[in-house]
């Protein structure tokens, strides 16, 4: 799927806010950039929208739009009490090892599963 669908989705369901907040970028304008495909994204925030993305059309299976959004930023037992925000945001910043990042977004998957169950 590309990048600007995958944005343009996620817009859709959180708002260009959280996008914004998801990818760990301070210019709302780079989000209209890239719905439009007119900038490229890092690989890194490539990944952590990606994942928010999954993350999200898992919880819509059984919430609402507020609903999900509460879930990502909400402290998570699952998570060890970290938010699936600030983990996805991670993602996106860099630093962490591949596997780290695939560790993380196997528990934020894990947890939004167990969330509608």
């Amino acid at each position: 799927m590309p990048v600007a669908a995958v944005v343009t989705e996620l817009v859709g369901v959180v708002g260009k806010t959280y996008v914004k907040a998801l990818a760990g970028i301070s210019d709302r304008e780079l989000i209209t950039a890239w719905m439009s495909g007119a900038a490229g994204i890092q690989p890194r925030r490539d990944r952590a929208v990606r994942l928010a993305l999954q993350t999200a059309r898992v919880l819509m299976q059984r919430y609402d739009a507020k609903t999900v959004q509460s879930w990502l930023v909400g402290q998570n037992p699952r998570l060890e009490r970290r938010s699936a925000a600030a983990m996805i945001r991670e993602i996106a910043m860099g630093g962490l090892s591949d596997d780290r990042v695939e560790e993380n977004a196997k528990a934020i998957l894990d947890a939004a599963h167990a969330s509608t169950e």
